[in-house]
């Protein structure tokens, strides 16, 4: 079961910015970093977090998923959590999974 937030926004219905898993014990978060030359034609990020907290994925390998597609959003911190994991990803301003 996830309990999360639901964004009801026309074009970004369904995603969310915190929620958690108890099936998978998971939880996400997804912080968005302002800037000014944001970019309204790149993906919403608001599904990142709810397509982690379902799939079989674990918090590495769903970085390194997104880590190929980081061209197409927006710069985010997307912190996630797992029973035995921790997994901080910074799209702002590099890279690097710590």
């Amino acid at each position: 079961m996830m309990f999360a937030g639901i964004d009801v926004v026309p074009g970004r219905e369904g995603g969310t910015w915190f929620g958690m898993s108890s099936k998978s014990a998971k939880i996400g978060a997804l912080l968005n970093i302002l800037q000014p030359d944001f970019d309204r034609n790149k993906r919403p990020r608001g599904h990142l977090v709810p397509n982690y907290l379902t799939t079989e994925q674990n918090a590495d390998a769903y970085i390194k998923t997104l880590v190929q597609q980081k061209d197409q959003f927006n710069p985010f911190n997307l912190v996630l959590l797992e029973q035995r994991f921790v997994q901080l990803l910074d799209f702002a301003y590099h890279t690097d999974i710590y």
